[in-house]
């Protein structure tokens, strides 16, 4: 995770974190699992990250509904689907058809850390 960090790396930093909140929940300790499993949802949110979300989100929704907390149990499913709700600024459906929409997500990725253009080099 720190490596990732100190990288800029943030999708496999979203990944690791999800894969070690899943291994606290697998070691019983649910407070870590809660803390990684959190961080990785935001994480994977605001990179857009669809897998860390979606496996953060899943192991997160286990995790709450394995709790007896609560007089009624917890529907997982209708769960799993609130933590894997679509990140925020993704493409409406009424523009999934407007190239504009999925140009302005490019250029969201078309930076370093820094907030540096990056370069690539030509295709073909």
């Amino acid at each position: 995770v720190e490596s990732a960090r100190e990288g800029g790396f943030a999708q496999a930093e979203a990944k690791a974190l999800a894969s070690l909140g899943a291994a606290a929940a697998e070691r019983g300790d649910a407070e870590a699992a809660a803390g990684r499993l959190t961080a990785a949802l935001d994480l994977g949110r605001r990179v857009e990250d669809a897998r860390a979300v979606a496996s953060a989100g899943d192991r997160l929704a286990d995790l709450l509904a394995g709790n007896d907390a609560g007089p009624e149990p917890i529907d997982r499913e209708a769960l799993r689907a609130a933590l894997r709700e679509a990140p925020p600024e993704a493409v409406p459906p009424d523009s999934a058809a407007d190239p504009a929409a999925y140009r302005e997500i490019a250029e969201r990725w078309r930076v370093d850390g820094d907030g540096v253009a990056a370069s690539y080099p030509a295709l073909g």
